[in-house]
């Protein structure tokens, strides 16, 4: 049951407007309360994606996380092309789903040291090499996020949300919600 999404006028809309995105390589970010279906209508259209030319990953964030499991984790689906250069596998474009964008803990300054990693990719161009303290230029990603505005940190900084292009996801009206359940649950013509 939670593979079957039955599109609104709404998701249907959010879900042309994140395609154009992806395709375009912009950064975009549903944010909504839980249970409007964020995750699933990522999800759906990254699994539309052409695999030879564009592959995905997820990161789900949680209080706990912080720069050096998140470094890590961007790290570990990238290679090496020359010097100081990484990027996805092959001539390909790599796509990181972070969900729960805004769920990590603050410090006592404030910041919160994953999304402040993710921000210094995006403004710079990469991060640093915590070993060789060199910086390693990141090319061909693009990011994808999903936030609950009602819990974890209520919000990101403002230097990083600049990045994205953020649509509301809200719960379906009453009367769509009654559409559903009518054509859920009337019998079908072929049933009679």
């Amino acid at each position: 049951m939670s593979d079957v999404t039955v599109p609104t006028g709404e998701s249907a809309s959010v879900s042309f407007w994140l395609e154009k995105l992806l395709r375009d390589h912009h950064c975009a970010m549903l944010a909504g309360p839980s249970g409007t279906g964020k995750t699933q209508t990522i999800m759906g259209q990254l699994k539309k994606l052409d695999a030879k030319e564009t592959l995905y990953t997820t990161i789900n964030m949680n209080f706990f996380t912080g720069g050096l499991v998140l470094q890590a984790s961007l790290e570990g689906v990238l290679q090496k092309k020359t010097g100081s250069l990484y990027g996805p596998p092959g001539a390909c474009h790599m796509v990181y789903f972070i969900d729960d964008f805004n769920m990590p803990t603050p410090d006592k300054y404030g910041t919160q040291a994953a999304i402040a990693l993710l921000r210094q990719q995006v403004d710079y161009g990469g991060f640093y090499d915590l070993k060789k303290l060199t910086m390693k230029e990141i090319r061909g990603v693009q990011y994808l996020g999903a936030m609950n505005p009602t819990a974890g940190s209520f919000f990101i900084i403002d230097r990083m949300q600049r990045h994205f292009a953020t649509f509301a996801t809200l719960f379906p009206e009453n009367d769509v919600l009654y559409t559903i359940c009518l054509l859920y649950t009337s019998p079908s013509p072929r049933d009679s």
